[in-house]
């Protein structure tokens, strides 16, 4: 076991219970391997095996031993509950162990797990957990969890000034981020996870960044990132569209459409993209892809707006009958749609003046004060000195 040959250790064990001991489990030396025997166990990531034996340890020296294998082996195992409530017996039963104070603050961490900040907090604040960045980082959770954010940050703070590890470090960066994006200081919040330094946290800081507005901060943190990925990062679609989303914000719509050109499975990109060639002009590959995107993905967010923009762009290349056909399946898709008084006013060109009419008179009573209203208005009245009316 001390060499690490847990697998030999196992089958020793298993070896000398069955032959020496004959079985009996009540032995103290059977007890004693029982517990060595979980411990290779748990090492060999074989949980409930672990667990198994655990159990059989019972009463004597290594009882406290086993409890804390077996709070351990429950974790593995994601049982939270049953690690907490195993964690906790150990406090309780063994209060002198050399134990105790691990058990303590695994019971904060494993009642974290579970949703419960309160009993975490109590947990962690004990005088038998050490104060250190590691317990300073779950007391944040613990506290951020009971929305005592103000709290939070001052010992995530503490936590920083305390030279973690690098791991450490980057983890308390991060969470201060969190922290500071629920708060609405996005700016602090971008700092935060740049410090992390970590892929997570560097994808983050550009996130917010973005989503703060600085979308020139964002794509510098993407490619710092970018940089730091061993094959560049060309994998992950996430980094990929929060580039391509800063480039887009940035209006260099050319770099931003190449950028969403390989996102094919997000409609979003897609989305993207067809804006990126409607702001180059290039209004006939617009449509296109606005098109498909409705029509392959009628169920997406993105599928009104792609709809509405079809019939936008077709009205704008002079496409008459396209852009109406589009018109009218927005509107008998999204009846309640935000394009909707746009729609009625396109759908009304073309057409003679009756139907204008209607269409018109439809726009101002369901969208009276839409963008389109005053040129509604406009053209109803053209449309009624043309047929000789003076009112509807």
């Amino acid at each position: 076991y001390r060499l690490g040959e847990n697998q030999s250790t196992v089958k020793l064990i298993e070896q000398l219970i069955e032959q020496v001991l004959g079985g009996d489990l009540d032995d103290e030396l059977s007890r004693e391997l029982q517990f060595l025997r979980g411990e290779a166990l748990a090492a060999l990531d074989r949980p409930s095996a672990a667990l198994a034996a655990y159990e059989q340890v019972g009463t004597g020296p290594y009882a406290d031993g086993a409890l804390r294998g077996a709070g351990f082996a429950h974790a593995q195992r994601d049982d939270h509950r049953s690690a907490a409530h195993t964690f906790q017996q150990l406090v309780e039963r063994f209060p002198a162990s050399p134990f105790a104070a691990e058990a303590m603050f695994q019971l904060g961490v494993q009642r974290l797990a579970m949703n419960d900040a309160s009993g975490a907090w109590e947990a962690l604040s004990s005088d038998l957990v050490a104060d250190n960045a590691e317990s300073d980082y779950w007391r944040a959770a613990a506290l951020a969890g009971l929305g005592r954010d103000d709290e939070a940050l001052a010992i995530l703070d503490r936590a920083s000034a305390a030279s973690p590890g690098e791991e450490l470090a980057g983890h308390i960066q991060v969470a201060r981020g969190d922290l500071l994006v629920a708060e609405g200081r996005s700016a602090e919040a971008a700092r935060a996870y740049a410090r992390g330094s970590s892929a997570s946290a560097l994808h983050a800081a550009a996130v917010t960044s973005l989503n703060s507005g600085d979308a020139e901060g964002a794509l510098q943190l993407v490619d710092q990132l970018l940089g730091q990925l061993p094959d560049g990062g060309a994998d992950d679609p996430d980094i990929a569209l929060t580039r391509g989303e800063a480039l887009f914000a940035l209006e260099r719509w050319a770099a931003a459409e190449a950028e969403f050109a390989h996102l094919v499975s997000s409609t979003r990109a897609i989305s993207r993209r067809a804006w990126c060639h409607y702001q180059l002009g290039d209004l006939e590959t617009a449509a296109t892809v606005f098109s498909d995107l409705a029509r392959q993905h009628p169920d997406a967010a993105e599928a009104e707006e792609a709809l509405a923009m079809e019939g936008r762009c077709r009205s704008e290349l002079g496409e008459d009958d396209r852009a109406r056909s589009a018109w009218q399946r927005y509107l008998q898709r999204h009846p309640q749609g935000s394009h909707g008084a746009e729609a009625l006013l396109g759908l009304s060109r073309g057409a003679d003046d009756g139907e204008r009419i209607v269409q018109l008179s439809a726009l101002l009573d369901r969208h009276p004060r839409s963008d389109q209203a005053p040129q509604a208005l406009l053209e109803l009245a053209d449309a009624l000195a043309a047929t000789g009316q003076t009112t509807l």
